[in-house]
């Protein structure tokens, strides 16, 4: 499978439980050490460990996002990325972005689609509501409590 020489290959799930290094992850070079960007550089590996098919990669990719949403601010904004294991809200240029949450959405959707497993989704929905609702706040949009049919 390709995927374990591409995407599996920058899982970096022994030095960092539950973390996924960048695409263009090289040492001694600006993201070395940095973990989880989705912005959507993680979005596109989940993707392709999800559609691997691999029941060890699935299990690694909900870990990953499950990594994301422990911290998650009371605000309802993910995590930018980690260095190391410390979790950082602001991107490297020092914007706030809406990225992280937007991907991470995705990937928890991708993954529970692909998977069938109501239960993980079940577990993580208060998260995703959370960061759903960030995202509504971010650019004005409309009151959450107009999606009564989705939450």
């Amino acid at each position: 499978k390709a995927v374990y020489a591409t995407h599996a290959a920058i899982l970096d799930t022994y030095h960092y439980p539950g973390q996924i290094g960048v695409c263009i992850h090289h040492p001694r070079r600006g993201y070395d050490g940095h973990m989880n960007f989705f912005d959507p550089d993680s979005w596109q590996v989940i993707s392709a460990i999800i559609y691997s098919g691999d029941e060890y990669l699935a299990d690694t990719a909900k870990t990953i996002l499950e990594r994301s949403a422990s911290k998650i601010l009371k605000n309802g904004q993910l995590p930018h990325h980690f260095n190391g294991f410390k979790p950082t809200y602001i991107s490297l240029c020092g914007a706030n972005q809406t990225g992280p949450n937007t991907f991470w959405l995705e990937s928890c959707l991708i993954t529970t689609r692909v998977r069938s497993d109501i239960t993980w989704l079940r577990k993580m929905w208060p998260t995703m509501k959370l960061a759903f609702h960030y995202l509504l706040n971010m650019i004005g949009g409309p009151d959450p409590r107009e999606f009564k049919m989705l939450f």
